[in-house]
């Protein structure tokens, strides 16, 4: 299996690349590539939240097609799957001393899930279920803000997180 496949369960993954507007340098790289599942006629699963990629998330559904360079690249979302992205900065003033692997252990009890930690700047992406217990999850990343154990993007979230 090539660097660009992998496997998850009986399923493959592939790496789709998404670009990035960059802005001041940031994000600190021009594209990010996240895993996806194949389905057909040019259609993907994103199966890894972004850590860059705005208004995304796992689950959703994507178009993409093969550049110039050899590289699958993403176009538009063609369905959104429901769940929800926000992005953690783990601070290491805070209460966690800026372990992004501790941040990950809070969130998991509440059936949160997160990619690896960016290894540049250790953001972490939490892939929050659109069931979960959104009161819950919204009230310890607003307790963790306040008391400095991180800052806080809210990359893509749904109404029922915005009027909590």
């Amino acid at each position: 299996m090539s660097e660009d496949a992998a496997t998850r369960g009986d399923a493959i993954l592939v790496q789709v690349r998404f670009a990035l507007d960059q802005e001041d340098g940031w994000p600190p790289q021009p594209d990010e590539m996240l895993w996806a599942q194949p389905l057909g006629e040019g259609r993907y699963v994103v199966e890894t939240p972004p850590w860059y990629v705005r208004s995304l998330a796992v689950d959703d559904v994507v178009a993409a097609e093969v550049g110039a360079d050899g590289a699958l690249w993403a176009g538009g979302v063609l369905r959104q799957g429901g769940r929800l992205t926000v992005r953690l900065l783990p601070l290491p003033d805070g209460p966690l001393g800026g372990d992004p692997e501790e941040v990950r252990l809070v969130f998991a009890p509440l059936g949160v899930r997160s990619g690896t930690p960016s290894p540049e700047h250790g953001i972490v992406a939490l892939d929050i279920p659109g069931d979960g217990d959104l009161r819950a999850i919204k009230a310890l990343l607003i307790a963790g803000e306040s008391d400095g154990s991180w800052d806080v993007d809210e990359s893509r979230v749904s109404d029922a997180w915005i009027v909590l």
